[in-house]
């Protein structure tokens, strides 16, 4: 119904939110999305003395919050009630928040 991507993501979603194991294997999945997300912003944000790997890290900071509300969302986007979107639309603003306040609370100056 909601093609084989989409559940696939659902199921490991829910998994990762059960149990380490789960979590583990769903940051694995989703690490090349969360890497090129970073890199991303960036370059589109100019940030020339900050450092990819100093990042990272807070490119993952809102994981759990976003797994849990995409989560509660599926539900209504099984029943119709939203709109169909995969993890990776609705994770990369969650990404780019993380790093976001990670450059505005370190490099106060290095963003507008």
């Amino acid at each position: 119904m909601f093609g084989k991507r989409f559940q696939r993501e659902l199921d490991m979603i829910r998994d990762a939110l059960e149990d380490e194991k789960g979590r583990e294997e769903f940051i694995k999945y989703m690490g090349p999305f969360v890497d090129d997300t970073v890199k991303k912003f960036m370059s589109d944000n100019n940030l020339p003395n900050v450092m990819y790997e100093e990042l990272l890290p807070a490119g993952w900071t809102y994981l759990d919050k976003a797994l849990k509300n995409y989560n509660e969302r599926a539900e209504a986007m099984m029943e119709r009630k939203n709109d169909v979107y995969y993890f990776s639309t609705y994770f990369a603003w969650y990404i780019k928040q993380g790093v976001l306040e990670y450059v505005k609370a370190k490099y106060p100056t290095q963003i507008g």
